[in-house]
């Protein structure tokens, strides 16, 4: 769901709480920076925390890279033609030992836009690699889920990681606002203490979307539902 906050309101919230909403310690310009900066830091720590679904272009050949900004791929579903506006087959994910077994050659095989399987190996996030191999020119696009960093949005722009962000982030605001005055004791404090909530709000959240992510919530019901010997729900 897209945001409703805008950078304005953090700002705002900011400024109430910094007694300062004429702007005369900290500027609306420091402000906005620093809810850009909280949103880039936010992606850092939750790798999730904004995610791009789109229609994307490939290259030629097998090696393929995420679109501008994007930092990990989640999944790839479906060719969508070339054009990027025409649904197609689906997509498998597989193993890349399996092909290597199967056609050690594969990776010079005659091209072709419609892709078959995709590979990802997570310790080079911002690529995957397709098969067959796309071809010299009329490259095909694909269907594809990927996080992504954040970009600077102006003060009447939403925030891109989403409403439930919102305190996330004026923690960040408040923590970078009393680092400014950090020289001062009761500001050096109140900077901790925010970035703690800041840290803390994030921790809080990964552990709540693992506890509730419905894979994983799955699997114990149904070993429960076997152990007690019951029928498979239909």
């Amino acid at each position: 769901m897209a945001s409703t906050t805008t950078a304005q309101n953090i700002m705002d919230d900011a400024e109430t709480i910094l007694s300062d909403t004429g702007n005369e310690r900290w500027s609306e310009t420091e402000l906005l920076a620093w809810v850009n900066a909280g949103m880039k830091e936010v992606s850092m720590v939750k790798s999730d925390a904004y995610i791009q679904s789109e229609a994307f272009i490939l290259a030629e050949g097998t090696v393929q890279s995420l679109p501008t900004g994007g930092f990990q791929l989640l999944q790839i579903t479906h060719n969508m033609g070339t054009d990027g506006e025409t649904p197609g087959s689906v997509i498998r994910l597989t193993d890349r030992h399996i092909l290597d077994v199967m056609n050690s050659s594969w990776h010079s095989q005659d091209g072709s836009a419609t892709v078959v399987y995709y590979m990802y190996d997570e310790r080079m996030p911002t690529q995957f690699l397709v098969s067959p191999p796309q071809p010299s020119s009329n490259f095909g696009y694909v269907w594809g889920t990927y996080c992504k960093t954040p970009t600077e949005i102006a003060t009447d722009g939403k925030i891109l990681v989403g409403d439930i962000y919102r305190n996330v982030l004026l923690d960040y605001v408040l923590y970078r606002a009393y680092l400014k005055d950090a020289d001062y004791t009761e500001n050096a404090n109140r900077a901790i203490a925010h970035y703690q909530a800041f840290s803390n709000s994030l921790g809080m959240r990964g552990n709540l979307e693992f506890k509730e992510d419905p894979n994983k919530l799955k699997r114990p019901y149904r070993k429960a539902v076997g152990e007690a010997g019951g029928a498979n729900p239909q």
